[in-house]
């Protein structure tokens, strides 16, 4: 087998949205998460940041919690979707703004707003949950 190159996300999710229990899956998704690349649906952006997220890298402040990012809800509780690829956001979000973000700053992200409880995976075959507790856990990880 070759280890040379991390799993994909969206391999490790499409294992869990099958095996649930598969705790070796979720272990490298936790691994992996943080260096992979996720992308975010705005409804809109407000103006004052407009330009900023035309620029590299984005810097995520306090001002970032303005902008109406796609989420679920369920049982009181408010999750922030994030897309593994832009084909499965402009499907499933037409007509949004696209925000790519990193895995370190999408758990920053859920970490820094009150208003998330957790963040959703979401993959053409399904998604996996990562709550705020979980994030906090990753967070404190080296990488």
């Amino acid at each position: 087998m070759n280890n040379t190159s991390p799993p994909a996300i969206k391999d490790l999710i499409n294992i869990i949205v099958h095996r649930p229990d598969d705790a070796d899956a979720r272990q490298l998704l936790y691994r992996h998460v943080k260096q992979a690349q996720f992308f975010l649906a705005a409804y809109a952006i407000p103006m004052e940041l407009k330009e900023a997220l035309g620029k590299n890298p984005i810097i995520i402040n306090s001002a970032f919690n303005k902008i109406p990012l796609q989420t679920a809800t369920k049982q009181g509780s408010k999750a922030l979707i994030a897309y593994t690829d832009l084909e499965t956001l402009q499907a499933q979000a037409p007509n949004h703004w696209q925000i790519e973000v990193t895995g370190k700053d999408l758990l920053g992200i859920l970490l820094m707003s009150p208003n998330f409880d957790a963040v959703i995976l979401n993959t053409p075959q399904g998604w996996a949950g990562i709550s705020k507790q979980e994030a906090t856990m990753l967070n404190s990880t080296l990488a």
